[in-house]
């Protein structure tokens, strides 16, 4: 029963999800053979390098994707994960810090650090609360 379940929700890929649709809470990625859940709320940060995108989650592994970080946009859940450069996405949840100046960045709990665009700078700050220099 659950592993037809499974199956069913891999065959209904959350990457087919329309933008209306309610965010996604989980999402099945290959690895090694296998396919693994992921909780949405597990997902520290993604990271573009074209058509593929690094998933990172909280304790500390990375996967390789063949998905773009649109399609991520898509099916993520808007309040929590936020675009920050227009190769990174990461997840407020993990944030540890924001730099302004000199370098646009945060730092994620896991270490990680992100850059922030330009053209994002404000959007960011609006989001999250915080009065820009």
């Amino acid at each position: 029963m659950i592993a037809q379940q499974l199956h069913n929700d891999f065959q209904k890929s959350p990457y087919s999800q329309s933008a209306s649709a309610a965010p996604a809470h989980h999402l099945i990625v290959p690895h090694k053979g296998r396919h693994l859940i992921i909780q949405t709320n597990d997902i520290t940060c993604l990271i573009g390098e074209g058509n593929y995108s690094f998933l990172y989650t909280k304790d500390g592994n990375k996967y390789l994707l063949s998905k773009t970080l649109k399609s991520f946009e898509t099916i993520l859940d808007n309040d929590v994960f936020l675009r920050v450069h227009k190769s990174s996405i990461i997840n407020v949840n993990y944030l540890k810090e924001i730099s302004v100046d000199p370098d646009r960045y945060v730092k994620l709990k896991c270490g990680k650090e992100v850059s922030i665009s330009r053209r994002k700078m404000q959007e960011v700050c609006e989001v999250l609360g915080y009065s820009q220099i």
